[in-house]
């Protein structure tokens, strides 16, 4: 081989072609190496693709309030990504959002045990956090809403979002919903002004909608003298983004609630 031809011409150390085995060998095992982590990225980013589907399926559904399938679709991922708690957020909303209470109740409680540990502070902390909040804000557990805000305080300013797979507005709208289930008036609509201001800045016309519509029914849960004015022109404007996005479920609800906002004498009052 080379080594022989080399050694009609220069001295070559008796250690010359086991050194020379020995980078071969290296050479050989460095590409080797290169050659998995290249596949093992490859899965990974074939496995980050199914991922990022599943997320952003239930995103629009939800916010179609398309709920057909997605507990279906919910309960496969967490058996699918144990690792994603996020998922268990997500199921817990969808529970109190379909009137499952016990269901809903049990989701939340397992995952706030020991102040949310099963909640990893990671890129998607944020968003689970605020899936939490809305859950304990449909069940009205003021217990687990005084937690949840504790520990989004700090981030008020922030919007929650995953670079390349989701987002659900400021976290002002979380705390502010947290803030509502434990009656804390104004701390509640403190948060709900910033997170109109944040969602609207952002183009997140969904959120802005939502935050109009939460912000309303506090306003009317309070009732100051001012409240029914001030919800029912939120209601309207947010009435009009839901049917532009085709929300439907949310219409619904926004129409029921400024219905029920309007004073007696003009609920019973019938054209002449």
């Amino acid at each position: 081989g080379l080594i022989g031809l080399l050694g009609h011409v220069v001295t070559i150390p008796t250690v010359g072609p086991t050194l020379a085995t020995m980078i071969g060998l290296g050479v050989g095992i460095d590409y080797a190496l290169f050659l998995v982590t290249k596949h093992r990225d490859q899965l990974a980013q074939g496995a980050d693709a199914v991922l990022s589907h599943v997320i952003q399926q239930f995103m629009l559904h939800w916010q179609r309030g398309a709920f057909d399938g997605l507990r279906e679709l919910l309960e496969r991922s967490i058996r699918d990504y144990p690792a994603r708690p996020m998922f268990r957020c997500m199921l817990a909303l969808l529970d109190a959002d379909e009137a499952r209470r016990p269901d809903a109740l049990r989701q939340l409680e397992s995952i706030a045990a020991d102040d949310y540990a099963a909640l990893p502070v990671d890129n998607e902390w944020l968003f689970s956090m605020g899936f939490l909040a809305e859950a304990a804000h449909r069940l009205g557990v003021s217990e687990h809403a005084a937690t949840i805000y504790e520990l989004l305080e700090p981030y008020a300013d922030r919007n929650a979002c995953s670079a390349d797979v989701i987002c659900t507005g400021s976290v002002s709208r979380f705390l502010a919903l947290a803030a509502a289930t434990m009656r804390r008036w104004d701390d509640a609509a403190k948060h709900f002004e910033a997170a109109l201001v944040m969602n609207t800045r952002m183009g997140g016309l969904p959120w802005v909608a939502r935050t109009q519509f939460d912000y309303a029914r506090m306003l009317l849960e309070r009732g100051q003298l001012r409240d029914p004015e001030h919800a029912r022109n939120l209601l309207a404007s947010c009435d009009a983004t839901f049917a532009l996005l085709g929300m439907e479920r949310c219409a619904n609800e926004a129409a029921a609630l400024e219905q029920a906002s309007l004073p007696r004498h003009r609920l019973r009052a019938r054209p002449v």
